[in-house]
């Protein structure tokens, strides 16, 4: 995963191989092909300018020259998901409900509670809209909220935005 707008990768340099390159190939969704986006001779690359909280379709293809013998592999396609930016504007309406700005491109959010017994943050809900009813659980005592925004690769791993500002209640 990325930082929002770049994507890093790292790929392993075979042992014995005296000299090494690789290509990386972004997928245009428009004319349905791989196109060439870069071409390195070390094990990892970056990707600058991208969308936040978006999959990318990313291929890769190496190849190993040794013994004046040259190897080419075969296009190895994977997604690559950026994350989704920090959720902004905490607040809490009517005591009972937590809202805060949609996070474009974020699939859900999920909402964590301080649990000041056990002094950790605990996860209270995950939800898909931007608010939570946190109702009339906690009674009279302070409570500390936090939320952060999420987005799903296709295999339903869930990579996270950056945590709100913390509010309490």
């Amino acid at each position: 995963p990325s930082d929002g707008k770049v994507y890093h990768y790292s790929q392993v340099k075979v042992d014995g191989t005296n000299r090494w390159q690789s290509t990386t190939y972004y997928y245009d969704t428009a004319t349905k092909e791989y196109h060439k986006y870069k071409t390195v001779t070390k094990a990892s690359i970056t990707i600058k300018g991208l969308e936040k909280a978006t999959t990318y379709k990313i291929a890769v293809s190496n190849v190993f020259k040794n013994n004046g013998k040259t190897t080419t592999t075969p296009k190895v396609a994977f997604n690559a998901v950026t994350l989704p930016g920090k959720t902004k504007n905490l607040k809490i309406e009517d005591k009972i409900t937590l809202t805060w700005s949609k996070v474009k491109g974020a699939d859900g959010y999920t909402v964590y509670s301080y649990n000041s017994s056990a002094k950790k943050w605990e996860r209270f809900d995950t939800v898909k809209k931007n608010s939570c009813p946190i109702g009339k659980k906690f009674g009279s005592a302070t409570q500390k909220f936090k939320v952060r925004a999420f987005k799903k690769s296709t295999d339903g791993t869930k990579f996270y935005g950056g945590y709100s500002n913390i509010i309490s209640r």
